[in-house]
C-alpha cells in the first residue's frame, strides 16, 4: 500500500517522490522488493542495513525564507521608487498595494524556494555535499544505527534535491572494511538513480552490502532483527 509511506512526510517530499512510488508499486512492487532485499541480506549477515530517502538537506529547506527576504527587499525598493517619483499619489492606494504585495510574496517565496533549479543554482555544490553528509550523519544516529550489537549498522542514504548518495557504516564495520569499498556500490547506485531506476538501485546496493558484510559478519543463529527492514522516507 503506497499510502502508508506518506504518513508524517512533508508535502514537498510527496511532490518529488509520489510519481516514483506509484510507478515502483505498479512495476513489480519495488517498495516490497526493497524490504525483501534487506531481509534477505540480513539473513546472511549480522549487519543491519537501512535504506533511506530524504527530500533535501536542512539548508535547502531554508531556501524559501532566503527567497522571501530577497524579494521583500526588492519589493520595498520598488515601492520606495514609486513613492519618491510620485507615480501613485494616493496614500491609501499605496498602502493597499503594499499589503497585497507582501501577502503575495509569501506563497511566491515558498514555491520559488522549493524550485529545484533555483535551489541548485543558489547553493554551491560543496555546500550541498557538506549539508547532505551532515544530514546523513544525523539520521544515522537518530535511527539508532550506532547502537546495534557489534556496531554493524550501515545506512544507504539518498538526498533527492542534493542528488547525493551516501553510505555510512558503524565502527565495527569500519574496523574490518575500508570505506573505499562502498564507493563502487555508491557509484552504481548513482547511475541507477540517474536512469530513474531508484528501486533497483536500492535493491542492488542492499544485495552488494550483504555480500560484502557476510564474510566479516556472518549471521548468528540467535540474532534478533534490531531495526526495521522498510525503506525510510523523510522530508
Amino acid at each position: 500500500n503506497v499510502a502508508k509511506y506518506f504518513r508524517k512526510v512533508h508535502p514537498y517530499t510527496i511532490y518529488f517522490l509520489a510519481i516514483w512510488l506509484i510507478i515502483a508499486d505498479s512495476r513489480g512492487n519495488d517498495l516490497h522488493l526493497i524490504e525483501k532485499a534487506v531481509a534477505d541480506a540480513e539473513a546472511k549477515t549480522s549487519g543491519e542495513i537501512v535504506p533511506m530517502i530524504v527530500c533535501s538537506s536542512s539548508a535547502l529547506r531554508s531556501m524559501p525564507s532566503y527567497v522571501f527576504i530577497f524579494l521583500f527587499m526588492m519589493f520595498n525598493l520598488l515601492m520606495d521608487a514609486i513613492y519618491q517619483n510620485g507615480i501613485l499619489e494616493s496614500v491609501t492606494l499605496m498602502i493597499g498595494i503594499y499589503a497585497l504585495g507582501v501577502f503575495l510574496l509569501v506563497p511566491l517565496s515558498y514555491f520559488l524556494g522549493r524550485w529545484p533549479v533555483l535551489q541548485r543554482a543558489l547553493i554551491h555544490p560543496l555546500d550541498r555535499d557538506q549539508q547532505a553528509l551532515q544530514r546523513a550523519k544525523n539520521e544515522f544516529y537518530d535511527l539508532g544505527l550506532n547502537k546495534t550489537d557489534g556496531s554493524t549498522g550501515i545506512l544507504l542514504f539518498v538526498s533527492v534535491m542534493d542528488r547525493e548518495v551516501i553510505i555510512l557504516s558503524d565502527k565495527g564495520i569500519n574496523d574490518k572494511i575500508k570505506s573505499e569499498t562502498w564507493d563502487q556500490i555508491k557509484d552504481q547506485m548513482i547511475v541507477d538513480l540517474k536512469n530513474k531506476d531508484m528501486g533497483q538501485g536500492f535493491i542492488k546496493a542492499i544485495q552488494s552490502c550483504g555480500e560484502i558484510l557476510k564474510p566479516h559478519f556472518p549471521a548468528l543463529s540467535s540474532e534478533v532483527n534490531e531495526l526495521q527492514n522498510k525503506l525510510i522516507i523523510k522530508d
